[in-house]
């Protein structure tokens, strides 16, 4: 119940935002293909989710409801789809503030793809355990290197995809 209410939270928030974000396009002269309006959703859906949200069922839905909602046939469409964007990017976060050892860093999503990629390419699997890197490793790797991600996908033992 706590996910739907955070994505109706958050996508309302979003569309709350959205008059203010086109003045901002307009008045800076910013080129809208710079604005990622998903990742900004899904911000607004983590704000919404993370709020009054104790660490201790945080990580449990980090660890076990990665496939709350998943449905055969409807596989990777609609709100499905998005919602393993969001669950992905809170695993990142996760990850970055459980491994993080450089107390310089922010702990958010980049730092936390990077040390999972890092974790993956040398082996620590009892750091990965609850950690599901899909085939398709694009799905999974937002901010990695077209280099890193076909090391990802060698070591997978996967076709180079793009």
């Amino acid at each position: 119940m706590r996910v739907l209410t955070s994505f109706i939270g958050g996508l309302m928030r979003f569309v709350s935002k959205i008059p203010a974000m086109i003045d901002e396009v307009v008045s800076k002269e910013v080129n809208p293909r710079d604005v990622n309006g998903y990742d900004i959703v899904l911000k607004d859906i983590a704000d919404s989710f993370e709020q009054d949200f104790w660490a201790t069922p945080y990580e449990k839905f980090v660890k076990s409801d990665r496939n709350l909602f998943w449905e055969e046939k409807l596989g990777n469409g609609g709100f499905n789809q998005m919602f393993l964007d969001f669950h992905d990017r809170c695993v990142k976060e996760w990850y970055a503030i459980k491994h993080n050892t450089n107390e310089g860093l922010e702990n958010d999503e980049v730092l936390g793809e990077k040390l999972i990629y890092q974790d993956f390419m040398n082996n620590k699997s009892d750091n990965l355990k609850n950690i599901r890197i899909p085939k398709n490793p694009r799905l999974f790797f937002k901010h990695l290197s077209e280099e890193e991600i076909k090391k990802v996908e060698e070591k997978l033992g996967v076709k180079h995809s793009k």
